[in-house]
């Protein structure tokens, strides 16, 4: 496989991540100890602290599905620009929004370094598009 190919690979599979029920096998298996997240929202910036955060989006969103729109990939630094969206129901309140109980759609940009020297330890780094860790959140409506 390709470092492009490789890179895409992982991408795709960490976003996976963001539907669930959550993959916690997954999560482990593609996180390294030394993760590493720019955009914590106030959580510890590391393994266990993107893990709590995740946690806390599947309870607010239990029926929480992503959407891959586009990657942006940088070979030479082995970073991916993931611009994704997903629809949830907000069950639980969530970034001081909620719980609606109703559908609400969430569009993002990640960027992910994967480190593809340890190819089973990735992504090291994450940052949500310089946005604060902000996502947006809109609530659903039928046209």
């Amino acid at each position: 496989m390709s470092e492009r190919q490789e890179l895409i690979a992982t991408a795709t599979k960490w976003l996976s991540l963001w539907n669930t029920p959550v993959d916690w096998a997954l999560f482990d298996s593609i996180h390294s100890e030394t993760f590493e997240d720019c955009a914590s929202s106030g959580r510890p910036t590391t393994k266990q602290g993107f893990a709590q955060g995740l946690t806390q989006l599947a309870r607010a969103f239990p029926d929480l599905r992503t959407t891959l729109q586009s990657l942006v990939i940088d070979e030479h630094s082995s970073t991916v620009a993931v611009r994704c969206s997903g629809r949830g129901t907000n069950a639980e309140r969530f970034l001081e929004i909620g719980p609606t109980n109703r559908a609400t759609e969430m569009t993002g940009i990640e960027i992910i370094q994967i480190p593809l020297a340890a190819a089973s330890e990735v992504p090291a780094r994450i940052d949500r598009g310089g946005l604060g860790g902000k996502i947006v959140l809109l609530p659903w409506s039928a046209t």
